[in-house]
C-alpha cells in the first residue's frame, strides 16, 4: 500500500503538496486499519480490497483538495459550529470530511449518510455517526433538522431528473431556515487538453461511473492498448499542463 501510494504521488510536482497528502492519508488508512484489526470480521461490504482502494481514494481526494481550497468548508458557518449545529454530509464516504469536522467542533453534531458502507463504525467521536442509506430513498430525518448540509463529488451519482425531482427537494426539505447547503464538484472538462486526452475524456464521460472493463468496450481497447493510451495520456497532462477546475456553491435556506 505504501509503494502504491508513493506511485500516485509521483504525479504531484510540489513537495509540499506531496508531504501534505502523506501524512493525511497515511493518518486515515492507519485509522480504518486500527477499526478492522479489533474485531475478526471485516466491517466494510463484502470486498475488502474493494473497500480499502475507495477508502484511500476518498482519503487522498479529500487531503489533496483540502489543500488546493485551504479549507473544509466556504459556508459562513463556523461561528455555528463553535456553538453547536447539526451538521450532515451526504455521500460521506471514508467519512474522513466528518471525522475532522466532528473533532474540530465539539459543540456540534455530525451525521454521515452513504450507501457503501466504508466508513468506520468503531471509535469515532461521540458527536459523530454514521447512516448506511441509499437517498433515492429520501433521507431519513424530519424538515428543518440541519443547519448545514455538505455534498460533494456526487454530481455523477444521479441523474438530471433524479437530482431535480428526488435529491434537491430532499435537501431543502431537511435543511433549517436559515441553515446552509454546500455542494462542491468538478467540471468535467479538461482545459489545455492534448488531441488524445480531449478524445479520451469525450469517450469516458459517457461512462463516468465505470472502471476499466466497461471503460476497454467504450474505447474499444484490449488492456495492452489502454495502458499505452493511460500512459499518452500523462504525458500530455504534464506536457500541456492540463488542469480541471472544482467549484463550492453555497446557498442559504429563507428564514
Amino acid at each position: 500500500m505504501k509503494n502504491r501510494l508513493e506511485e500516485m504521488l509521483k504525479s504531484i510536482e510540489t513537495s509540499q503538496i506531496k508531504k501534505f497528502l502523506k501524512k493525511t492519508f497515511m493518518k486515515y488508512n492507519n485509522s480504518h486499519n486500527n477499526n478492522n484489526n479489533n474485531n475478526n470480521h471485516n466491517h466494510y461490504n463484502e470486498d475488502p480490497l474493494s473497500n480499502l482502494e475507495n477508502i484511500n481514494r476518498s482519503n487522498l481526494l479529500h487531503a489533496y483538495y483540502r489543500y488546493i481550497w485551504n479549507s473544509n468548508f466556504s459556508s459562513p458557518i463556523e461561528r455555528n459550529l463553535h456553538s453547536g449545529a447539526n451538521v450532515i454530509d451526504l455521500g460521506c464516504g471514508s467519512g474522513i470530511w466528518l471525522t475532522e469536522l466532528s473533532s474540530e467542533y465539539s459543540n456540534s453534531n455530525f451525521i454521515g449518510i452513504d450507501n457503501n458502507e466504508i466508513f468506520p463504525i468503531e471509535k469515532v467521536s461521540k458527536n459523530l455517526k454514521f447512516i448506511k442509506h441509499n437517498i433515492l430513498n429520501g433521507i431519513p430525518f424530519e424538515d428543518n433538522t440541519f443547519d448545514f448540509i455538505h455534498v460533494r463529488f456526487m454530481i455523477k451519482c444521479f441523474s438530471e431528473t433524479e437530482w431535480k425531482t428526488l435529491i434537491l427537494p430532499e435537501i431543502f426539505r431537511i435543511c433549517k431556515p436559515g441553515g446552509w447547503i454546500e455542494i462542491m464538484d468538478s467540471d468535467t472538462n479538461l482545459y489545455n487538453a492534448g488531441p488524445k486526452t480531449e478524445g479520451y475524456n469525450r469517450k469516458t464521460s459517457e461512462i463516468l461511473k465505470s472502471l476499466y472493463p466497461l471503460m476497454s468496450k467504450v474505447l474499444n481497447l484490449n488492456q495492452e492498448n489502454y495502458a499505452r493510451l493511460s500512459k499518452q495520456i500523462l504525458e500530455e497532462i504534464t506536457k500541456n499542463k492540463t488542469y480541471g477546475k472544482t467549484y463550492r456553491i453555497i446557498t442559504q435556506k429563507h428564514l
